[in-house]
Formats: structure tokens, sequence, C-alpha cells
């Protein structure tokens, strides 16, 4: 859809005949409200003679160059435009349609149009008319006595009223017109009262000829030279002029190749400010930020300035190709910037326990070092010269963090019900860790001061997702060897449960399975107390064969009753 906005209308009359063409300019929007492409358009003019007419009293179809969206056409070109569809008085109203598009909003011709009525007297055969006129009821000549009448007696400048400025006051320049084209502003002249109708030679009948006319004086008038201007005065001036206060403008501001020196763009809050299709393209200083800001039609964009200077490496992301601070033109070399701890090695960011270079003695070592996320780092207990280094999972959140993990338990993914997990007497990579265990070897060479249990056997009623710290700190107890031997502390870390009376010690006749603890001074051997066995197992001995064992019971319900079933256990085992 297409717009049309009329910018001047100007009546220009042909002395050769009664058919008249008007000059019309106008400015051609596209849905959007920019100016449409450059080209020839068919456009339509019509005239109708009321503002819902079905059928038009005139129309006419151009071809029309379109440049910048400004259009000029004078219309009248291949059809002329009757002078009366103009003269009769009754209102016309103007209706256009560009190409395929629905016809725009009709609206009425204005008074400049009007005055082609004037052109009506200016024909020769009109002025026989308007000599031919009657005057009725007036003093002929013939009754007048010679010198009955003088100049003291008569004043033609009032024109028939009693005051400058009075009825005729629209006559202007009456008393030079040099033909009855002037005869339109002598409307009523007999009577004076109707002089100021004088945009109508209409009342032009009661003149005793259109000589009259000719003679008439308009005084106080306001003459072509000043009415123009005034118009002038009341626009910018084409070559130069000043505004004092706010300017309005409706519609669209075409400024061609000017250029614009000085001013600001207006402050507002950009946060409270729409941001939609009517404001696309606006460009706007946000009253909080004082940053400048530009509405794509969908949200507001803030500008950022550049020098095109190159970013430092430490400015860029390891291993990514440098380019200056407008992210325009490539630099040399890449960058270096790498998270905190970290450092890039090869156009990688390489931190502690990333690589088998970077390995470190455990998962304590790589918190201490800044390692803060839970995942799968590189380890090496024994250090340089010993076993390789290798892959552990490795808690950095659980109580401080700092956990290796040392055997993962997973009975039901084998759905074997007489699974033995034996402690093994090697280090296991974390890819080969399932259902293995190196916790035995790990107590014994790395000498950690506690253990923790997560317990992820299904089901609330077996304790899952509780984990339950065992410390013996600087107390260590014999490995394999269930003598009673007390430990420092026993502690549910899910429900901050703490017990007394902890101990290692194992249930009668499963003294090989490995790390089972005890509370409330429940010794080695028992047979039953149920509510006071903590951890049976979950490992055994590395020649043990006792698959059946509770994973961190924590006086769960299945504990209670005594009917842990073997071949659900499920669980991590951690050593710190």
């Amino acid at each position: 859809m297409r717009r049309l906005l009329l910018t001047a209308a100007l009546l220009l009359l042909s002395p050769a005949a009664l058919a008249a063409t008007l000059p019309v300019q106008g400015f051609v929007q596209n849905a959007g409200g920019g100016p449409v492409s450059d080209g020839t358009y068919v456009i339509f003019f019509r005239f109708y003679d009321a503002i819902d007419a079905a059928s038009p009293i005139w129309e006419e179809a151009q071809d029309v160059p379109v440049t910048q969206g400004i259009l000029n056409v004078v219309l009248g070109t291949s059809k002329p435009i009757a002078e009366a569809l103009l003269t009769g008085g009754k209102p016309i109203f103007v209706g256009v349609k560009i190409g395929t598009d629905p016809e725009l909003p009709r609206a009425p011709i204005g008074a400049v149009a009007r005055a082609w009525h004037a052109k009506y007297a200016d024909e020769a055969g009109n002025s026989a008319v308007a000599q031919a006129l009657s005057c009725a009821g007036c003093v002929s000549s013939d009754a007048l006595a010679d010198g009955a009448v003088t100049a003291a007696k008569v004043n033609f400048t009032y024109a028939g009223s009693d005051a400058k400025g009075g009825a005729a006051s629209l006559a202007v320049q009456a008393q030079s017109a040099t033909s009855a084209e002037l005869a339109t502003w002598a409307k009523g002249a007999d009577t004076a009262k109707l002089a100021d109708l004088a945009t109508s030679a209409k009342a032009a009948d009661t003149a005793a000829s259109a000589d009259v006319a000719k003679d008439l004086q308009c005084t106080a008038c306001v003459d072509l030279a000043e009415l123009a201007q005034e118009v002038i005065g009341a626009f910018v001036s084409t070559s130069g002029g000043k505004i004092t206060g706010s300017l309005e403008i409706s519609g669209k501001l075409v400024l061609g190749p000017s250029t614009i020196e000085g001013g600001r763009f207006a402050p507002i809050d950009i946060k409270a400010s729409a941001c939609g299709a009517n404001q696309l393209g606006q460009i706007s200083v946000d009253t909080t930020t004082k940053k400048l800001f530009f509405c794509d039609g969908t949200s507001w964009k803030r500008f950022t300035t550049c020098s095109g200077a190159c970013k430092k490496p430490a400015e860029v992301a390891c291993g990514q190709v440098i380019v200056d601070d407008c992210n325009e033109a490539a630099c040399s070399g890449t960058g270096t910037l790498c998270a905190s701890g970290k450092t890039c090695t090869s156009n990688a960011c390489v931190g502690p326990g990333d690589t088998a270079d970077t390995a470190l003695k455990d998962c304590a070592a790589l918190k201490a070092a800044s390692v803060t996320s839970d995942g799968i780092y590189w380890i090496d207990p024994d250090g340089a010269g010993g076993t390789a280094p290798f892959k552990a999972t490795c808690d950095m959140t659980t109580d401080g963090g700092g956990w290796t993990m040392c055997a993962w338990i997973d009975e039901v993914a084998v759905n074997n019900t007489s699974l033995v997990i034996n402690e093994g007497a090697a280090f296991v990579d974390q890819s080969k860790l399932k259902n293995a265990s190196f916790c035995g070897k790990w107590y014994a060479d790395v000498k950690p001061k506690e253990m923790l249990f997560y317990n992820l056997t299904t089901g609330a009623d077996y304790g899952e997702g509780h984990k339950i710290k065992v410390r013996w700190g600087n107390a260590p107890f014999q490995l394999y060897n269930y003598a009673n031997q007390a430990v420092e502390l026993c502690q549910n870390l899910t429900t901050n449960k703490t017990w007394t009376g902890c101990q290692y010690a194992a249930h009668s006749g499963w003294e090989d399975t490995s790390f089972s603890f005890t509370v409330g001074g429940l010794g080695t051997g028992y047979s039953s107390n149920a509510d006071r066995r903590l951890i049976l197992g979950p490992t055994a001995t590395p020649s043990g064969n006792k698959q059946w064992h509770n994973f961190g019971a924590d006086s769960n319900a299945h504990n209670l009753a005594n009917d842990w079933v073997a071949g659900f256990a499920v669980g991590y085992v951690y050593m710190r």
C-alpha cells in the first residue's frame, strides 16, 4: 500500500481556451513511511461532486515519474478540465489511485482552484454579456441635468462603502484591470455589500458593463505583493532562516543533500520508551546512562565506539585470532585469555588436572590449586617415576570438596546377586572403575584421613541420596583387622545426624568385607543390632568372597528390618 501527500497545487489558466490545467506536486510513501522506489507509476486523478460519489465527473490517467518519492504532474494534459466543473460554486473532491492500489481517501479542492471561475469573464464572448447587463432602478444619464453630478458629490474610492476598507475590500487592483478577467472581484458591486464575496463573478450580471469593475478602487486592502510577503514570512525561507522554539513535523522530512550543523538528540528514558515499527531508526540519548541508542524496530541497541587498534593477547580468548577493537580487521597472533588458574598452551586453556602433564597427587591437591568444579581430572598419587597418571572423578563441592573416588558400585547394572567386588592391588582409571575398587590401595599408599559413602541405592527406604562421612583423622585403623577400632567421626551429611561410639568393626562371619563401620559402641562379631550398623562392606578384601552387604545403611527401613537384599547396592566411595 502506498500513500500520496499532495504538498502543492497551483492553478494555471490558459488564455486561449476554456479548458484549464492544474499543476500538482506530491510525495509518495510506501507502507513503512519511506519514499517509494524511483520509477514511473501509472496514477489516476479523479474529480467527484460528492465525497462518496460512485462515479467521477472528470478522470485522467498519466504515467508519472517519481524520484525520491517526489512527483510533479500537470492535470488536464491529456484530458482537459472543463471550466464548468469548477464555476458552479459546488464543492469538488479529488481522488487519487496509484497503479493497482485502492483509491486514496478523497479530499476537497481548495479556493485556489476556484479562481477558474474568474476565467469565465476573461473570454471575449462572456465580456459582451457583462456589457449588456442592465441596472434595474438606477438613474440613467438621460435623467441627469448637465453638470448636476460633480466630483465633490461622488467618491468612487470607497466603492459603495461609507468607510475605507468596506464592502469592496476584496476588489483588489480593480482600478487597473484591463479586461473583464477582474470582474470576479466585482460580484455584487452594485450594492457594495456583496463585494466581500468577490471570489466569484456570479453576481456580475448587475454591473452596467465590465468597464465599471475596471475603475473600482480598494483602499486599505492587502495587495498581492503584501500577501506574498506574509505567506513567505510564515514559513522557513528556502535560502536561509531561523526557527525559535519547537518545530513539529507530521510526516516525513526530506533533507536531500543537506548538512546538519550543531543540534543534539533528545534524551529519553530508554527502558520506559517503546521500540517498534513506528520507532524504527529513532536515535536517542538515555537519560540514565547518558549513552546513545537506536531502535532497530524490535529493541534498543547501544552505540559503541572503537579506535581500530589491535587487542592485546590477554584480552582475546585462548586460541582465537586477534582482531582490532572494532572486530573488523585481523591482527597478528592469537589470544591467551583463560579462566583463573589456567594457562594458554598450544592454543588451549590448560589448568591443573586437565592433562597428564598437569596432573597433581589427588583431588584434594587440585582443590588447593583452585579447581572448584566436580568432574574427571588427571591425578598422579605416587608422583613422577611411579604409576603413570590416570583419570579420576573428583567431588569438589561436598563438605568442602577435594574427594577422590576410589570405588564405583552398581550391582543393579550387572543384575548379579552374588557379585563380589574385591579391593584391587592397583589404581584404576575412571573409565574402568565401574564395579571395581582401589580404596584399599589408596588407604595404604596415600594415607587419607576420611571416607565418603554416597548411597544411590534406589528407594528412600534404602537411604537413597544420603552421604555418610567417616573420619579417623590422625588415628588410622588397621585395615582388614576388625578389632573394634574407634574412629573420630561418623556423620550423615544429608540429614546432619552425628553418631557416637563409631568404630571400625564387622558383622559376624563377614569379617572379610572391607571398610565396615558401626555406631553406638557395637563391636565386631555382631549378628543383629541392625539399628547400630552403619556400613557393611561395600567391598571385600582382595581374597574375600562376601557379596551381601549394606551400602550406607544409616538406619534406613530395610536395614532396620535386616532385609537388605543383595544385588541392590549402588553408590560411590571417596577418600580425602
